[in-house]
């Protein structure tokens, strides 16, 4: 028997499954660092606090006795195996992250797609992970242990593409001083990564569905056709299915890259990843930066998942790397985000919030400067006490912080 009870604490908080202590009367006592991470509560959040505010995550409680069987309590162990984040780990990218059908039904595609050789085309806006999900495709491929090779259609000059796939030889064009491998052959054996095909020439068009339809291609000014031993997974942001009918792209080439269609929704329409992302990219990067483990407090998280996310993960990595700069301590507050996060639409254009931080307040008036007013009224009557002006308002304090910063108020006149 253990006769330090500090010890077992200790061992508690490494555990990696998201477990709490619970006293008879239902009160969390203890709360481990796996439970913070899937829960994106902190464990401040929810010590003294009854456990039905955790009961969403939880799968099992189990009853805890003494050598008498006396009880003392219950252990709860979190997420519920139906919600539980799932993941595909990817060697260069990390891994795949959310627990919204969405992104499950992707990861299980990807999973089933192991033996296939299908081409495999990747739909969704600018910065919503398509490369992340293009490399899972190929990490669970047999063609895992070969190269990954991506290619930017919209990053290079139009003259320039058709050298970049398929390669060239010299004396092929001015400046073409010896031969060259395109990514075509430096792929071989592995997966080759058209992103944004949506921008592809259409001059280059046909030869990419010989390569698709027949496997072989030539260097530019040479006569040699040769072998393709790839894969082709592409990705866009464009409505190729409009860009056929504008006639901008090939219907024939659509139908040979959309074999195996995946699309990517925008962070916006999948509320329930916020948290974790936000949670596993705070853990990740800041351990990176070599700084002390960070997390964040409830307020914060709020404004995290209400953000319309216009550039979507890109912009939650991009804000992940501002607060890891700047926080001060351990727990990130709502007031050390960057001061768009929560602000970027109207309140009138902001949509309904669906996550389990969303906040409960209910706007009557008719127009954002009434509530302005309505708001400074009260914070002028109360000496700009925050907690009192909150419950004369009848909002909880951090969403009056969100609306004092929406409108600009930022003390008295």
């Amino acid at each position: 028997m253990l006769a330090d009870p500090r010890i077992l604490e200790a061992a508690l908080r490494l555990v990696p499954y998201p477990i709490a202590l619970v006293e008879p009367d239902a009160q969390v006592v203890f709360f481990n660092r796996a439970a913070e991470r899937c829960t994106g509560f902190a464990e401040a959040d929810v010590l003294g606090k009854p456990l039905e505010t955790l009961a969403r995550f939880c799968r099992t409680t189990l009853p805890l006795g003494d050598a008498s069987g006396s009880p003392l309590g219950h252990m709860a162990v979190f997420e519920a195996l139906a919600d539980a984040p799932v993941s595909l780990s990817s060697a260069a990218m990390g891994a795949i992250l959310g627990r919204s059908p969405a992104i499950r039904a992707i990861v299980d595609t990807v999973r089933r797609l192991g033996p296939s050789e299908a081409a495999v085309l990747v739909t969704g806006e600018s910065g919503t992970g398509k490369e992340l999900v293009a490399r899972a495709v190929h990490a669970a491929s047999r063609r895992s242990k070969g190269p990954f090779v991506p290619l930017n259609c919209a990053a290079l000059p139009a003259e320039l593409v058709e050298s970049e796939v398929f390669g060239h030889v010299r004396g092929a064009f001015t400046g073409a001083i010896r031969d060259r491998l395109g990514a075509v052959e430096q792929a071989d054996g592995g997966t080759f990564f058209l992103d944004e095909i949506g921008d592809m020439p259409m001059a280059l068009q046909s030869k990419l569905l010989r390569l698709l339809q027949e496997k072989t291609f030539q260097r530019v000014g040479d006569s040699q056709l040769r072998q393709a031993n790839i894969r082709v997974v592409s990705a866009t942001h464009v409505d190729l299915t409009r860009a056929v009918a504008e006639g901008r792209f090939r219907q024939d080439l659509l139908y040979r890259l959309r074999v195996i269609p995946l699309h990517l929704p925008p962070l916006r329409e999948r509320p329930e990843d916020i948290v974790q992302l936000a949670t596993m990219l705070l853990a990740r990067r800041s351990a990176d930066a070599g700084r002390p483990a960070l997390h964040f407090g409830t307020g914060a998280l709020r404004l995290l998942e209400e953000h319309p996310w216009p550039g979507n993960v890109r912009e939650l990595v991009n804000v992940i790397d501002y607060v890891i700069a700047l926080a001060k301590g351990d727990e990130v507050t709502e007031e050390e985000l960057p001061v768009d996060v929560g602000t970027q639409t109207t309140p009138r254009q902001r949509p309904a919030p669906r996550g389990r931080y969303a906040s409960t307040d209910r706007r009557t008036d008719g127009t954002d400067g009434t509530e302005a007013a309505r708001i400074r009224k009260v914070l002028d009557a109360h000496g700009f006490h925050r907690q009192r002006s909150a419950d004369a308002l009848g909002m909880d304090r951090v969403t009056l912080y969100r609306k004092m910063r929406e409108y600009g108020i930022d003390g008295p006149r």
